[in-house]
């Protein structure tokens, strides 16, 4: 009635159930981002505060033309608003570009495993953090958007942003007195294209595994201490029977030839005793190489044909032209390859064995396999065609009087062993029942 048209409206049962479930709804997702605030990590608390208004504005233009609080309101304002909302949206979430880096299902995910995780943006800005990371390194707050350099500031976690390789580490430091033993690892997010648009850290506290496997490694040291010291009382025991035994024999009779012969069978009781404390003195402070730079070619191919000489085994050397000298103690190392090929003559047999050696030079780079110190190695590896060491021995055979043979102190491998490492070198063992074994000896190639 009159020269405009005017919007009346008549609400009936249905429109109520619409606006009560809307608007539960709308309540619902509130509540939830409201109790954001206070849960940590509360980085992100400016954007929620910013989308909760974004939200609350229309919502109340709505409410408020629903049950006409300001009269004379016709036209639901709601729609007009929405610009106001994007704007707060825009703000809250588009200068951390958030959007490429969502979490997916973040509370079952992030919030309930007991590793740290850290998310990072492709500028190694924290953007999201799980509270593992708060317990394993007792932080209060991180603040959105802080450098990751900034709040683990320890090496070599403050300096990854320029070591791109870094992928995998382990780190120990302090807290409260405490060491802490903690693995890192660092993967990319990967958007379209497989272009890098941000970085996961995930922090795993080890010290429980670490403070275990050190327990350990003491009661398998004390272990074989106690080994030890029973194999040399026993050694030495048999070796002070057998002299005082034979002298005793010596003064009891009154052949001369008888006296001479059993002297000789002391004096050789004697030797044993002193090949034995040589052996014990690798294991000690005592027996450090005395180290130069000596040539590799031809000390162990003319020591393997020495030891060699009498026997039908094949050998066969395979020495690089351009093998480097050795930083080691030539009496010492001579002692190790008589012991490895003594080894392997016995494997192969008199009939149809082969035994090869080859020589060569090789860098070892840090992080692989072979846990000794980066640098360059001549790397010396006898190979033979025996019957291969069973798999269930095979990890005591560097053990001190650990040994299947019947007659045998069971310190030859384990003095080997022992020289190599005091060198600054190390042994490795590839074997296969049936087939053979192939032992690879690292000796450094520049002063350690």
């Amino acid at each position: 009635d009159g020269p405009f048209s005017i919007i009346t409206r008549t609400p009936g049962i249905w429109f109520w159930v619409n606006v009560f479930y809307c608007n539960l709804l709308m309540l619902a997702g509130s509540i939830i981002l409201f109790k954001r605030l206070f849960t940590p990590p509360r980085i992100q608390n400016r954007q929620i505060i910013l989308v909760l208004f974004a939200i609350i504005i229309p919502w109340i233009g709505t409410l408020t033309f629903i049950f006409n609080l300001i009269p004379g309101m016709r036209i639901d304002p709601a729609p007009s608003l929405i610009p106001i909302s994007i704007s707060l949206i825009t703000l809250a979430l588009h200068p951390f570009n958030v959007f490429d880096v969502i979490p997916i299902a973040r509370d079952f995910v992030l919030e309930h495993i007991n590793d740290g995780i850290v998310v990072l943006d492709k500028s190694w800005r924290i953007i999201d953090f799980n509270p593992a990371v708060t317990n394993i390194f007792n932080i209060e707050k991180i603040k959105f958007g802080t450098p990751f350099s900034e709040v683990f500031n320890m090496p070599p976690l403050n300096q990854i942003t320029e070591n791109e390789d870094l992928h995998k580490t382990e780190i120990v430091f302090q807290i409260d007195e405490n060491k802490k033993f903690v693995e890192v690892e660092i993967s990319p997010l990967l958007g379209r294209n497989k272009i890098i648009i941000g970085r996961t850290v995930r922090f795993t506290d080890v010290t429980k595994n670490r403070k275990l496997q050190e327990t350990l490694m003491k009661t398998e040291r004390l272990e074989s201490l106690s080994t030890l010291a029973g194999g040399i009382a026993h050694e030495f025991n048999n070796i002070h029977s057998a002299v005082f035994g034979y002298l005793d024999l010596a003064l009891n009779t009154e052949d001369i030839d008888k006296i001479q012969e059993f002297l000789m069978k002391a004096l050789l009781a004697r030797s044993r005793a002193v090949e034995l404390t040589d052996q014990l003195l690798t294991f000690s402070k005592g027996g450090a190489p005395f180290c130069k730079e000596e040539a590799v070619h031809p000390f162990f191919k003319d020591r393997v044909e020495l030891l060699l000489r009498k026997t039908n085994i094949k050998r066969t050397f395979n020495i690089a032209h351009d093998v480097t000298t050795c930083w080691m103690d030539k009496k010492q190392m001579g002692q190790v390859i008589d012991e490895i090929i003594m080894n392997a003559q016995e494997a192969v047999g008199e009939n149809g064995g082969e035994i090869s050696v080859t020589v060569k030079n090789i860098y070892i780079n840090k992080g692989e396999k072979i846990k000794i110190k980066e640098g360059r190695y001549v790397e010396i590896a006898i190979t033979d065609n025996g019957k291969g060491i069973p798999e269930d021995i095979l990890p005591n055979i560097f053990d001190p009087f650990f040994t299947t043979k019947e007659v045998g102190t069971g310190l030859g491998l384990s003095a080997a062993y022992s020289i190599i490492d005091q060198h600054g070198g190390t042994i490795e063992v590839e074997t296969k029942t049936g087939e053979g074994t192939t032992f690879h000896l690292f000796v450094p190639a520049e002063k350690q």
